[in-house]
This record gives C-alpha cells, structure tokens and sequence, in this order.
C-alpha cells in the first residue's frame, strides 16, 4: 500500500525546524527530501511500519513529492493509523 504526498517545500522545512528543531536543511533533489522524510519517520517513531519512495523536488515551483510505502510485514490496518499520525505531523496539528 501506498499514498502520495505534494507538499511545497517550505512544509518540510516548517515540521523540520519548528518541531524537530533542525535549524538549518537544504531541499535541492530527491535524496535530500528522502532523507528529511525518514529523519520525520524516525523522530515519530513511524519508520518500522512506512518508508518514503519516489522522493522528488521540483525546484520550479518548490514542490516535493514522495510517496509513503507500507513495510511488508505491517497489517493494513497499521497503515492508515500510521498515514494520520504522520499528517498530523506534518500539518502542525499535533
């Protein structure tokens, strides 16, 4: 199972310094976004049941997108809490 996310790119510098405290990140390729993605997962404790795939960045209009992947071993039912938690996250709501 699988979902995409299409988040400008200021979002992830937003979650990244104002709840994770990391003052200073660079956006400029796929692999920097994959990076910021799992050290999201990671700080919420949501990297043993998804993994980011087909991580990009487009620099013309400063979008990101990646895709969240449910690890193989993992109920679908784990996939949806874990999805909500972390746009929760993402979105400051939490």
């Amino acid at each position: 199972m699988r979902h995409v996310f299409r988040l400008k790119k200021s979002v992830l510098k937003t979650v990244i310094n104002d709840k994770i405290g990391i003052n200073s990140i660079s956006i400029e390729n796929g692999d920097d976004v994959e990076s910021i993605i799992n050290t999201i997962l990671i700080y919420i404790k949501l990297d043993d049941t998804l993994t980011p795939t087909a991580c990009s960045y487009n620099f013309i209009n400063n979008l990101v997108c990646f895709h969240l992947e449910l690890k193989p071993e993992k109920d679908k039912m784990a996939f949806f809490d874990a999805l909500k938690e972390f746009e929760d996250f993402i979105l400051l709501k939490a």
